[in-house]
């Protein structure tokens, strides 16, 4: 690990505070929960680079994959990279690591975000790809100070970054036990899309992926469909369905005329409970509500 350490760290490992040049928008979101600090590695040339200008799509998974999971990451990593998408993710096993590599296929390099503290590369098995993501003018970023070893309790907060970094996050396989259920749960309560693959019922490969598709998760059944998101930002059958879901809130909420005022949030915890819809997928409705709203989308014109 002192080795990959030193090897990077002659790639330049900078301080990175929200007043610089290119910090993310997306931290914004996380309110008082945004560092006021990163470190970051990358190649010389690349330290000024506008990362806040780039379109990113996080990929992130199950760290015990199955081969065709690691697979169909890895296709899903270099498709992004060839649309002009930069794959953000976590530096761990399995998922993570095969969709970064496949972002290295591509034009785009990726991010990576890591739950210990630069230059050290962990797990030691990726300081191969951590090189080549700096090589190829990628980035490594760590919200802990130097040297600082990773931790449990890291990976979790580690996650947030993830979630706001990204427009978008694609959950490949988890468990329902994964970390990536956080990574993707705080993207919905962010307002993200969330799009996952289904899978066999049988050995719970897929089961926390099952549970986001209850959740309001989109529902990808090959690479090209979410290739098709990328283009369109929803497919039309998506469109229908979250019109129906928006019609069924506001007929929940009470509303009966154009222009009435959403409720107020201590009401949300009624909604939650005419709808029958997890915390998560409420908060992704409204603010899917809130857009509609936000351009006098007239829901209620006789038919709810």
């Amino acid at each position: 690990m002192q080795e990959s350490g030193a090897l990077l760290g002659r790639t330049g490992l900078r301080l990175w505070k929200p007043s610089d040049d290119g910090w993310p928008t997306g931290f914004e979101d996380l309110g008082a929960a945004q560092p006021q600090r990163l470190w970051k590695v990358c190649a010389e040339e690349q330290g000024k680079t506008e990362w806040s200008d780039r379109r990113c799509i996080a990929v992130v998974g199950s760290r015990k994959a199955s081969v065709w999971g690691k697979a169909c990451a890895r296709e899903i990593g270099e498709s992004l990279s060839h649309s002009g998408i930069c794959v953000i993710s976590g530096l761990a096993r399995g998922i993570d690591a095969a969709a970064l590599r496949g972002s290295l296929r591509g034009p785009i390099p990726p991010i990576a975000i890591l739950g210990n503290g630069l230059p050290q590369i962990y797990p030691p098995e990726n300081r191969r790809l951590a090189q080549e993501i700096v090589s190829a003018g990628g980035l490594l970023v760590s919200e802990y100070p130097p040297e600082t070893p990773p931790r449990g309790y890291h990976f979790p907060q580690r996650n947030r970054l993830i979630s706001a970094w990204s427009e978008a996050v694609v959950v490949v396989e988890a468990t329902c036990r994964s970390g990536s259920l956080g990574t993707a749960h705080r993207a919905q309560e962010m307002g993200r899309t969330v799009l996952t693959f289904p899978g066999s019922v049988v050995d719970g490969g897929h089961a926390g992926c099952h549970s986001l598709i209850r959740d309001g998760a989109l529902l990808m059944e090959s690479v090209a469909e979410v290739q098709e998101w990328v283009i369109t930002g929803r497919d039309s059958g998506h469109f229908l369905a979250q019109e129906r879901r928006l019609r069924k809130l506001w007929k929940a909420c009470g509303w009966k005329r154009k222009g009435a005022s959403p409720p107020e949030m201590q009401k949300l915890e009624e909604i939650q409970r005419q709808t029958g819809w997890s915390a998560a997928f409420l908060l992704q409705v409204w603010w899917r509500w809130q857009e509609c709203h936000a351009k006098d989308d007239p829901l209620d014109q006789g038919q709810v």
